[in-house]
């Protein structure tokens, strides 16, 4: 449980640091490194859904038990 918390705080991590580059480079209106940032924020947030999600129906089972 502790380890999946851990992942799950990186992951929030990665994200607020791809959010904060992302920001730094709208200004600078790259935009490919722009969009590849985007994919990468919205991967790392799709990963942490899946993750939840997995781990949701996984309690759902131990509790049907």
């Amino acid at each position: 449980m502790k380890k999946i918390i851990i992942e799950e705080i990186t992951t929030i991590i990665k994200i607020q640091r791809e959010t904060i580059n992302y920001k730094q480079q709208t200004k600078s209106l790259d935009k490919r490194k722009i969009s590849s940032q985007k994919q990468s924020i919205q991967s790392l947030k799709q990963k942490l859904d899946n993750e939840r999600i997995k781990r949701f129906q996984q309690n759902q089972r131990k509790n049907c038990y």
